[in-house]
Parts: C-alpha cells; sequence; structure tokens
C-alpha cells in the first residue's frame, strides 16, 4: 500500500518532463577572488504537475573553480524543487534557499551537506539568468550564469549557404546577407552580379579560422555601381535611384522572412556590448578623391523597423567607422565604440552593415573588401568610484588598490556600470571592501579593493543595480508598469529575480 501510494504521489507531483541545456558563460567569484569564467551547458528540467504546478531542476555539470592557479575540483551541483512564478512580463522567475547533497572531489569524494540559494529567471526569450550562492564552511561562493548571446552568430565568418535569385546563385555567410537574398522591386536586377565569395586563401593575421568573405562593387547592366554590401538585416533595392530610402539594410523583428539557410534576416541581441572590433582589407578599385572609404556600421535598436541609411530614433547605440582606407591593401583591425543614447529604449536587435563605400553607388565597379572575425567586446571596468560623492583618491580604471583613512560608514556610487555586473565582498577582519566588476558577457573582470581603517559599521551601495541582469519592467507602487524613465517612486524588478525601490 506504501509503495501504491508514493507512486500516486510522484505521479501528481510529476506529470510531465523536460530537460533543456542552456549553452551558457559561467563566472564564480569565491571569498572575494574572481575565479577563471568558462563556458558550458548548464542543464535545466522543467517538471509539470497533475495541477499545473511548474517546478525545476538545475543542473551544474562538473563544477570547479581556479584561485590563483590552483584547481578546485567540487563535482556536479544539482538544485531540485526550484519553485516558479510568472511576473507581469511573461518571465519565469526562479527561486530555491535549501540544503544540497554534493559529492565533492576535492574533499575525497565526500558527500556533504552544502547550503545554496538559487535566484533567476527564464524570460520569454528563452534566455537563462541565474546567480548561485553557495557555502562551503569557510569557503563563499557565487556563481553568475548567462545563456544570453553576446555575439553576432557566424562573426568570424567560417560558414556558408548558397543562395539563388533570377538563375544566378552566390555564397553568402550564415547569418548574413547580401544582393542575393534582397527584396525590392529591383532585387532581380541587383543580383545579376555576384557580391560575396567564401575565401580560403585570404585571412587575417593569427585567426584560428580557416575562411574570410570576400565583398565585391559591380555594375549593374553595366551603367550604375552597386556597392558590395553584407548586412546582418536585408538588403533591399526599391528604386534606380541610389540614394531613395528605398534602397537600405533594414531588420524588423516582426517579419518572419527567412534566407535560404533557414535563418531570418534579423539578429536579436538584448545585451550591451562597448565597442566593435572587425578584421578588413579594402581595395578601391578606381581610387576616388571624393569617396575613397569603406565602412562598418552597427546600430542596436529595439526591434521595430530600422533601416540604414535614412534610419529612425529607435536605437539604443551606435558604433560606426565610415573611413575605412585602403591602408596600401593590407588587413587592419577597425575598432569603435557604441555610443548609447538615453531614450529608456530596451536593446532587441542589431543591424550591422558592411559595405565597399558609405555613399549610395560611390564604390567603382571593382572594389574588394576581405572581413574576417568581427567581435563585439564587453570592458570590465568602471570609470569612477564615489564614496560619499567624491571620487576615490587617485582614481583610475586601471588602478585596483585605494586605501580610505578613518572610515565608520559610507555609500559607494559606480560610473561606467551599464550593462556590467558588479559583485561586492567584504573582509572586516582584514578591513579591506571588494568590489568586483565583470563584463555583461562575464568573461572578464576587473577587482577593485578599497583598505580602509576605522569600524565601517555600515555601507551602502546605491549604483550597483544596474549591472545586475538585464532589467524585465519598472513598475510604479500598485504594481502598474511605467516607462524605464518614469518619475516618482519606482520598482525595478531584475531578471535574475531581485528588485530595487527608488526615488527618481
Amino acid at each position: 500500500m506504501k509503495k501504491i501510494l508514493t507512486l500516486i504521489f510522484a505521479v501528481i507531483c510529476a506529470v510531465g518532463a523536460t530537460a533543456k541545456d542552456y549553452e551558457s558563460n559561467i563566472a564564480v567569484i569565491a571569498n572575494g577572488m574572481a575565479a577563471e569564467s568558462s563556458r558550458k551547458p548548464i542543464e535545466v528540467t522543467e517538471k509539470t504537475s497533475l495541477f499545473g504546478k511548474k517546478t525545476y531542476t538545475l543542473k551544474l555539470r562538473d563544477f570547479s573553480l581556479v584561485l590563483g592557479g590552483e584547481l578546485m575540483e567540487v563535482g556536479d551541483i544539482e538544485v531540485s524543487g526550484i519553485e516558479a512564478t510568472t511576473d507581469a512580463d511573461g518571465n519565469t522567475v526562479l527561486y530555491a534557499n535549501k540544503i544540497v547533497w554534493v559529492t565533492i572531489k576535492a574533499f575525497g569524494g565526500s558527500s556533504v551537506p552544502v547550503p545554496i540559494v538559487l535566484n533567476g529567471t527564464i524570460n520569454k526569450d528563452d534566455v537563462l539568468e541565474v546567480r548561485l550562492d553557495i557555502d562551503l564552511g569557510e569557503l563563499k561562493v557565487i556563481v553568475a550564469i548567462s545563456s544570453e548571446e553576446f555575439q553576432i552568430p557566424n562573426s568570424d565568418f567560417e560558414a556558408f549557404h548558397t543562395e539563388t535569385m533570377g538563375g544566378k546563385s552566390a555564397e553568402e555567410p550564415n547569418h548574413w546577407h547580401s544582393f542575393m537574398s534582397c527584396t525590392g522591386q529591383f532585387s532581380s536586377t541587383v543580383s545579376s552580379v555576384i557580391h560575396t565569395f567564401q575565401e580560403t586563401t585570404e585571412l587575417r593575421p593569427n585567426t584560428t579560422g580557416t575562411k574570410s568573405v570576400k565583398v565585391v562593387s559591380g555594375k549593374v547592366m553595366g551603367i550604375a555601381v552597386a556597392n558590395g554590401t553584407i548586412t546582418t538585416g536585408r538588403l533591399k533595392a526599391g528604386s534606380m535611384t541610389p540614394a531613395s530610402p528605398e534602397n537600405c539594410a533594414f531588420l524588423d523583428l516582426g517579419k518572419a522572412d527567412a534566407d535560404a539557410n533557414g535563418d531570418p534576416f534579423y539578429t536579436v541581441m538584448r545585451a550591451m556590448p562597448d565597442s566593435l572590433a572587425v578584421w578588413v582589407k579594402f581595395k578601391q578599385g578606381t581610387p576616388s578623391a571624393k569617396y575613397p572609404y569603406a565602412s562598418v556600421n552597427a546600430v542596436i535598436t529595439d526591434g521595430s523597423y530600422y533601416q540604414d541609411p535614412q534610419g529612425g530614433d529607435n536605437f539604443v547605440a551606435q558604433a560606426q567607422n565610415a573611413k575605412i582606407e585602403s591602408k596600401g591593401f593590407a588587413w587592419q583591425r577597425i575598432s569603435c565604440p557604441f555610443v548609447y543614447k538615453d531614450n529608456g529604449l530596451t536593446p532587441r536587435a542589431i543591424l550591422a552593415t558592411i559595405t565597399t563605400n558609405p555613399e549610395p553607388s560611390q564604390a567603382s565597379g571593382d572594389d574588394v573588401l576581405y572581413v574576417d572575425d568581427l567581435e563585439l567586446i564587453y570592458n570590465s571596468y568602471l570609470t569612477d568610484i564615489k564614496l560619499d560623492g567624491a571620487s576615490l583618491p587617485g582614481f583610475k580604471p586601471n588602478r585596483y588598490d585605494y586605501t580610505v583613512a578613518d572610515l565608520d560608514t559610507g555609500k559607494l556610487t559606480f560610473e561606467g556600470s551599464r550593462g556590467k555586473r558588479i559583485f561586492t565582498y567584504h573582509d572586516t577582519e582584514q578591513k579591506v571592501y571588494t568590489i568586483i566588476c565583470y563584463a555583461q558577457d562575464l568573461m572578464t573582470s576587473s577587482t577593485y579593493k578599497i583598505n580602509y581603517t576605522g569600524s565601517i559599521s555600515a555601507i551602502s551601495i546605491e549604483e550597483a543595480q544596474p549591472a545586475k541582469p538585464a532589467v524585465v519592467g519598472t513598475y510604479n507602487l500598485a504594481g502598474q508598469r511605467v516607462p524605464q524613465n518614469a518619475k516618482g517612486i519606482v520598482i525595478t524588478r531584475y531578471s535574475d529575480g531581485s528588485s530595487v525601490k527608488t526615488v527618481r
């Protein structure tokens, strides 16, 4: 009878279960020290009871950390029975506070009870964001996990597919598009000239890859010149007038179109990179004194329709270099910062466009541009740390140790923390306050230490919150959603399940 009841209970509690691996970036902090970051899959199992209640199990396989060059192997960490709720924006909020039995390899394979607190979300875009606080006795460990996509897919240009239009075919890089997959009234006209090629001999210095993309301009119908162009969006050839707004690269998350590889004509981007870097090799076939440059332009938008050129105001940030010179037809690394607009818009997509000439139809008929290894860069430094409104003495972003005398209380504020993730650790015995600033992608970090005298009975952090995982909503005291830049008393909710009340 007992076995039957147990079986019935198990069926009621877990009618359906689905497991998924989230390929994630993982950062580890142990007792105020940043360990090496890694990337590995996190297994998440969703269970639904007969009554529709959902719980989750998270499994971190072969967990280990490297501190000061020393490897500490822990083993699998599995947290089951994670409570799940849904917030006003449709995100699944995860929480657990429990003791988990873990077999720790570093302790001779002994199984020990480990207190764990888990806060996280699986957002409506199916991105996993989790913070684990693990108590290993004298070792307090924080594990930050993010399955966000921080790079443009195939930005190393290693994968290609075939696009065909009007009886002609060309190789276009996966997730990137040129004229053979364009739309518009004159799409068949501009696609009569092949503009992209898969290249295996022209590779940037010291690359680990085996391919790049060759982009060329060409004369259409033997008259007008079409600039060689690739974009993460879709090209449109809608007019015979080169400067017409009907000729552009565009994105729109609302479009369901797909290329020949099955990929959409847009790239989702919820992150906030600091800069863009790309390797190029450029030669203008017929030199032009007035229009001698190639160009790269990347715009992070709110996901609604946006086109380049003649874009609107619905963008969050832009990185651009419209003056790429030939440099003797040699490889060069181009880097340009993202400049952010303070308009309250949420990053949703990125439109990156690379062309042999930023001016419509101003390329010569035989310009050549090789492109390789584009990368979005995420910095891990702060631009200022202030204590009670005053910068720490001699503060520099690359200076990491400071001394403050006779500190009893204080309020820390951080500048340059947009998109970054900040963790703090207070060693009252050694009288050191540690601030660990991770890049948003969790792969690099900077550690700032504030040494002090006095009792430091209290210290507060005013602006560490923006460095948490992404904002999922801003609400008034009545629980109604308001714009992110709303005035008054507002509650900001983050994707790790935390919330902060502020007065603006």
